[in-house]
């Protein structure tokens, strides 16, 4: 995957996870996944699957598109 894609994904997830008042610990527990792969993902150092995505992104409210596309007003 693009780095500047997965930097924005990072940026992203961070961005709408302090926004629903989680911490890594809360999103990890509430998607499944480890607390270390959302620590990666926030840093930029791992690259998401589709899946992994989706399941963020239902936690979160937000799309898909929401994590992968640059956002304008952050």
């Amino acid at each position: 995957m693009d780095s500047n894609l997965i930097e924005t994904i990072a940026a992203n997830l961070r961005h709408h996870r302090i926004a629903a008042r989680l911490n890594k610990s809360e999103l990890a527990s509430r998607t499944g996944l480890s607390r270390q792969i959302i620590y990666l993902l926030e840093r930029g150092t791992h690259d998401p699957k589709v899946g992994t995505l989706l399941k963020i992104s239902s936690v979160l409210g937000c799309s898909v598109e929401d994590l992968i596309y640059p956002a304008r007003n952050q």
